[in-house]
């Protein structure tokens, strides 16, 4: 008996290991419920070693003040390792999971703030508007909040001796923060992974989400808001694979400058690859055309392989319409023969490289006819100088 007390007595010293709870707290931000407030929370895993591990919950999207009024709900996680007086291996490793209507995403963003000092704090900014947040992690995060009501603002960060870096609320989403679930990064804005939660797989503004057998979306700075929209960050664009109606079809849209972060993104196709393989730009129908073009169509040289060519009026045997029939055709139809007329051209359009062929057999056929009126010209010419000679030998004589 005494010897396997002994023996445990010696592994309980040679492997002494603290344990610690997970310690829940609630905190409430207030403030303006546009705003997103700053909240400091301590890496308390920093002396043990371990990257602190803190989760920030809003399971039901009505606990609220006032309730039901659907300020959304939030799953988040962080792995946390500050630096300390710039220790190095820092990170901020996050895994949000939002849903949001009214007011948009509930997380802006976060960031060390121990570069410079010693402390463990770590700011997260989470949006306001006496919104509650169940808070977890395995020592303890003791949070608090800068919201101008419970304390004062801004927060400010220690700066070696001396100085202070002022932090305060945020109005949008930091670059890096996806609106909605799915991405994980590392210490502020630089990448960490990519993780992929129902289909979606998003990093610092890139998202590729796709529906299986009907399409796939490549986007940057939009964010999936499911109900088949998407809510921008800004300017942005999407490239489709596919969509409902028109599984084989590429389609690249557009969101203008000028695009609310958060909104609904005002999207415009920009250009279509169709399944069978015509494009359009500026419209999404661009029919039997190989090629449509919604506007002008600007370029440097167009080179059109068309035959057969207009030669054929200089052939042997080629009948030169009379000057008389086409003056007839033009007083009737006020057109060339052969050129469409204007209604024509209004209703259906022209075709260039046959247009270009057509307006040349018009010069080539002009040509003919000053051929033609030259020879007259001369052989009237030789038949007026034949006659002035004549008749100055004729006055010769009388004389």
């Amino acid at each position: 008996m005494k010897k396997s007390l002994f023996i445990a007595v010696a592994l309980l010293l040679v492997s002494t290991r603290v344990t610690y709870a997970q310690v829940s707290e609630t905190i409430i931000v207030k403030g303006d419920p546009d705003k997103f407030y700053p909240v400091i929370f301590q890496d308390k895993g920093w002396p043990e070693n371990v990257a602190t591990e803190l989760e920030i919950g809003r399971s039901n999207v009505h606990v609220d003040v006032p309730a039901m009024s659907w300020q959304g709900s939030l799953i988040a996680k962080f792995r946390i390792h500050t630096t300390r007086w710039g220790n190095g291996s820092e990170f901020i490793d996050a895994d949000i999971k939002q849903y949001f209507s009214q007011f948009r995403p509930l997380v802006a963003g976060w960031y060390d703030a121990t570069g410079y000092n010693g402390s463990h704090n770590v700011i997260i900014w989470l949006r306001g508007g006496n919104l509650p947040y169940s808070c977890k992690s395995q020592y303890g995060a003791t949070p608090v909040v800068y919201d101008g009501v419970q304390n004062a603002l801004p927060f400010k960060e220690q700066i070696g001796d001396t100085g202070f870096k002022d932090h305060t609320y945020k109005t949008a989403l930091d670059p890096y923060v996806p609106a909605q679930g799915g991405a994980v990064y590392k210490f502020g804005a630089d990448f960490g992974g990519i993780v992929k939660t129902f289909n979606l797989f998003q990093n610092n503004g890139l998202v590729l989400h796709g529906f299986p057998g009907y399409y796939a979306d490549i986007s940057n700075n939009l964010y999936w808001d499911n109900g088949w929209k998407y809510l921008a960050a800004g300017p942005a664009n999407l490239f489709k694979v596919g969509e409902h109606n028109t599984k084989s079809d590429f389609a690249f849209y557009t969101a203008p400058v000028g695009t609310t972060p958060g909104a609904t993104a005002n999207l415009l196709e920009a250009m279509r690859i169709c399944e069978n393989g015509n494009v359009g730009i500026g419209t999404s129908t661009p029919g039997s055309f190989k090629l449509a073009v919604e506007g002008t169509l600007g370029a440097r040289r167009i080179k059109v392989q068309q035959t057969p060519w207009a030669d054929f009026v200089f052939k042997p045997g080629y009948q030169l319409p009379s000057l008389d029939s086409v003056a007839k055709f033009i007083a009737t139809h006020q057109h060339l023969p052969e050129i469409p007329s204007e209604k024509e051209v209004q209703e259906q359009g022209i075709d260039v490289g046959d247009m270009n062929k057509k307006l040349l057999q018009k010069i080539e056929e002009l040509t003919l006819y000053l051929i033609d009126q030259q020879k007259e010209y001369r052989s009237m010419f030789e038949s007026l100088k034949k006659e002035n000679q004549e008749l100055k030998a004729q006055l010769s004589r009388k004389k």
